[in-house]
């Protein structure tokens, strides 16, 4: 495989030098053929880079849009519970107010006491006279 893939590069040639061989410093040198290849690498490095940053991007905006659909679905039907809860209130309210306007102007609790008061007086008479005719 290695000389199969070197052989589709041409006839690239990298060679290493030391210090005092014919350049001025210790490196590599590479042949144009091989500076070539070198920079088609790093080029389609960047543009592989740039879709892999796009297809991440591309997810999390996905996500993150479901996520916005989410909260604006449940926002939706808090909004409608509370609506609906509102309204019960208010129709609560308005049939308290019915009844507290069609009320009798007497509480029932007043005819209990009034029927235990002449319960006890009727008692009392009754008792009164009973006693007045048995001493006659």
């Amino acid at each position: 495989m290695f000389l199969v893939s070197n052989s589709a590069y041409g006839d690239e040639q990298v060679a290493s030098i030391a210090e005092g061989e014919p350049a001025p410093f210790d490196g590599t040198l590479f042949n144009i053929e091989a500076a070539a290849r070198i920079l088609v690498e790093l080029e389609n490095a960047d543009e592989a880079c740039q879709i892999k940053i796009d297809h991440e991007l591309g997810v999390q905006q996905a996500e993150l849009d479901l996520t916005i659909a989410n909260l604006d679905a449940s926002l939706a039907a808090c909004n409608s519970i509370c609506e609906e809860r509102i309204q019960i209130y208010r129709d609560q309210s308005l049939y308290f107010q019915e009844e507290l306007t069609n009320r009798k102007s007497w509480h029932p609790a007043w005819g209990f006491v009034g029927g235990v008061l002449l319960g006890s007086g009727i008692t009392i008479g009754i008792t009164h006279a009973v006693s007045n005719a048995l001493e006659n």
